[in-house]
């Protein structure tokens, strides 16, 4: 009878053990899921919270001051000079200064220094570090996020530039063949071919100096517009050594102004992390417009007649110089302020 009872309380005990372990793993889990849970954890000695790691981000109310333009060496003399007490940080008061640079009133600018402060600093409160600050590498990191993505400007001076090279590319197999219907030589069919080339010569030094006096946005509006004339002429103005000479002078100088205008454009909007895929559309657009130019131009004039590729062209020039009066900004003014 003891045996038997030993051996019931023996079972029993058994079957106890798993269940108490079970529920011990069930609250373990949940302490475990509540800590993980909050973004600051406690030190038991000290009692101070460990502050969270964010992402640094440049607020737009500080794109005025074209920070994400400049090279390392530049950007780095903006933060010491915003850091008027050499401390290695950017307060919310020295902030104040960075906002009303950036053509914020000083009124505004108070209220806002420290929505600034917390979106650059990597580094949240915390009982060790009450008010937030910015260093060197927080202010860095951020300006770096920012002028990383390549500018949606540069589609525009994109298909300008490819329309500008593909009409160049639609004149090589045309213009022969309508120099000999019209009864021109070789020599008038070299004079021809060689005005484009040297009104272009020409023109670059003049185009580049006007736009460092006027802006870029003229020449992006009046090249095509130039060259889009000169392709009319091609078509409209008569087949004549004259009207044909005078028409590629034309495409020469509207392609001079085109590429001066667009290489400065880019540059001004690139960023030193950007800048190679920035200015690729200038290599770029060249190749892809002399290798379709050619066949497209004589697609076209094998299919309708000699003079619709310039028309083609001509339309197509019209609509980049459009698209650039109304889609483009002017930023010569941004890159004197930034220099300055």
């Amino acid at each position: 009878m003891v045996a038997l009872l030993r051996r019931a309380l023996s079972i029993q005990r058994r079957n106890i053990r798993p269940c108490c372990c079970s529920q011990l793993s069930v609250v373990q889990n949940r302490v475990l899921s509540t800590q993980s849970s909050h973004p600051f954890t406690t030190s038991a000695s000290t009692g101070e919270s460990k502050p969270e790691k964010r992402v640094a981000v440049l607020p737009t109310s500080l794109n005025s001051l074209g920070l994400k333009y400049l090279e390392a060496d530049e950007l780095r003399e903006q933060f010491d000079r915003y850091d008027i007490n050499k401390d290695g940080h950017i307060d919310e008061e020295e902030a104040v200064q960075l906002l009303t640079d950036a053509g914020m009133k000083h009124e505004d600018a108070t209220q806002a220094a420290h929505q600034v402060v917390h979106s650059l600093a990597t580094t949240t409160t915390s009982t060790s570090h009450p008010h937030p600050m910015v260093d060197w590498k927080d202010f860095k990191a951020a300006v770096e996020r920012a002028g990383e993505p390549v500018s949606s400007k540069v589609w525009p001076i994109s298909g300008s530039l490819l329309l500008n090279f593909m009409g160049q590319g639609v004149t090589w197999p045309i213009l022969p063949i309508l120099a000999r219907s019209v009864g021109l030589g070789a020599s008038e069919l070299g004079i021809i071919t060689g005005a484009s080339a040297f009104a272009r010569i020409c023109a670059n030094v003049p185009a580049a100096s006007l736009a460092e006096s006027v802006g870029r946005k003229p020449l992006l509006v009046m090249g095509p517009a130039v060259g889009s004339l000169g392709y009319l002429g091609y078509a409209l103005g008569g087949d004549t050594f004259q009207a044909l000479a005078i028409s590629s002078a034309m495409t020469g100088i509207g392609g001079a102004m085109t590429s001066v205008g667009s290489g400065l454009f880019l540059s001004d909007i690139s960023t030193p992390l950007n800048r190679a895929r920035t200015m690729a559309p200038l290599m770029t657009t060249a190749l892809l417009g002399f290798a379709i130019g050619p066949a497209l131009g004589g697609f076209v004039a094998e299919t309708y007649s000699l003079h619709t590729p310039f028309l083609v062209t001509a339309t197509g020039l019209g609509c980049a110089s459009l698209s650039a009066f109304l889609l483009l900004p002017e930023t010569i003014r941004r890159r004197n302020k930034q220099t300055s």
